[in-house]
């Protein structure tokens, strides 16, 4: 686990080469090189580094799959719910949120590096308060469309994390071609199917702005992105009256829009190129609960970061139930296994009820992966439904070349 700067002092981009972004990242880079120059001494080998991220740290893990500068470094990915693709792993606004935080602090300035220079004089403290809530206010106005303060595609400059569209380099192969652990939980956004009325207001701007509702970069024509939502709403949410009336469909929009959809759509590319083990985490269990936000009703799906209670032990935790047990020593061998041997599964054992995990293979876009519950399966084609229609709506509205997807 290494630490890197976040917010605005790892993040901050003015969308050229006065503040090209991503210091972030490079940090990152800056400490997986540490590993390799430093692991010998802790008896770990340089050659046999993988790394592992969940959330926003799965999506960093595939931003340095496709750096230039992270080459070498390790020789094996593991990401838990998040990919580069999702739609709040890339920072559509950040040139906006920097200008924005400047007029904020009274730095109205014409040109990036006059405002840089302007910044680099406010207190840190002042700084970090005032770029918070600025980008807050500005994420808050479509968390549909990404989050502010996050990777950017920088222009191209030696020492650049990142220059091009993501999509297209995992489409052609363009990235360090390692073996690849990769999954989501099967109802990521669960959390949403508990919501307060209080908080359903919230989403009243996606009635009055339907358009919201289709992805980011689906394409810039305002007629074609109201059509694309429409249809998205209604197979999400049927003829519901208003976005929140119906909770369950709503998280389970969410879910796919913000982490099946994109996080398929990566295994899809890479397995092209690499092997790609793919699964779904389906049990809902004890040790799970703990690590959720909320807590959903039994049988509306594990959220995210409901898996990590299964991956960590929690010594405090007392009175855990034995399938629990079960499942976490499952997890933790197949974790490791991968790390090992690059292969979740390489023998069959009584542990993983003798079922051997195949990597995502398939014809056209058909996927294999393994469904990680009481009774573990390879299943075919993972939220099948809900993937074939994004693809009928990319297919119909999209433009073809994504940042995300």
């Amino acid at each position: 686990m290494f630490n890197y700067r976040l917010g605005i002092f790892g993040f901050l981009s003015t969308e050229d080469l006065v503040a090209p972004g991503n210091n972030g990242l490079k940090d990152q880079v800056l400490a997986l090189k540490w590993v390799q120059n430093n692991i010998h001494n802790f008896g770990g080998n340089p050659n046999a580094v993988t790394i592992f991220g969940q959330s926003a740290g799965a999506a960093s893990v595939s931003y340095l799959m496709q750096s230039p500068s992270a080459k070498g470094l390790f020789k094996a990915a593991i990401m838990d719910s998040g990919t580069s693709l999702c739609l709040w792993a890339l920072d559509r606004r950040a040139r906006r949120t920097a200008v924005t935080i400047g007029r904020n602090l009274f730095l109205n300035h014409s040109t990036s590096a006059s405002l840089v220079n302007a910044l680099k004089k406010v207190k840190y403290t002042k700084l970090q308060d005032i770029a918070t809530v600025t980008s807050n206010l500005i994420t808050l106005e479509n968390p549909l469309a990404g989050l502010t303060f996050g990777p950017v595609i920088e222009p191209y400059h030696d020492g650049a994390f990142f220059f091009n569209k993501s999509e297209d380099l995992l489409r052609t192969g363009a990235f360090h071609r390692v073996p690849v652990l990769l999954g989501v939980n099967s109802n990521e956004a669960v959390a949403a199917s508990g919501i307060p009325s209080i908080l359903k207001l919230f989403f009243v701007k996606y009635d009055l702005n339907v358009e919201l509702i289709a992805p980011a970069d689906l394409t810039n024509d305002t007629s074609k992105r109201k059509e694309a939502a429409k249809e998205i709403r209604y197979h999400f949410l049927g003829n519901s009256t208003l976005v929140a009336d119906d909770t369950m469909g709503l998280s389970k929009f969410i879910s796919s829009d913000q982490f099946n959809r994109p996080i398929i759509r990566t295994a899809l590319d890479m397995r092209k190129f690499v092997n790609v083990y793919f699964y779904e985490f389906s049990y809902e269990g004890f040790l799970g609960r703990k690590t959720e936000a909320v807590v959903p009703e039994p049988g509306a799906g594990v959220g995210h970061a409901g898996e990590l209670g299964y991956l960590f032990t929690q010594p405090a935790i007392k009175d855990v139930p034995e399938n629990d047990r079960l499942i976490q020593r499952e997890m933790v061998k197949m974790w490791t296994n991968f790390v090992k041997y690059n292969n979740p599964t390489p023998i069959k054992t009584n542990l993983f009820q003798n079922v051997t995990w195949f990597p995502a293979v398939g014809f056209f876009d058909n996927m294999l992966y393994l469904d990680i519950n009481l009774n573990m399966t390879m299943a075919l084609n993972p939220f099948d439904e809900d993937m074939k229609f994004y693809h009928s709506i990319y297919q119909k509205y999209g433009t073809g070349s994504y940042d995300t997807y």
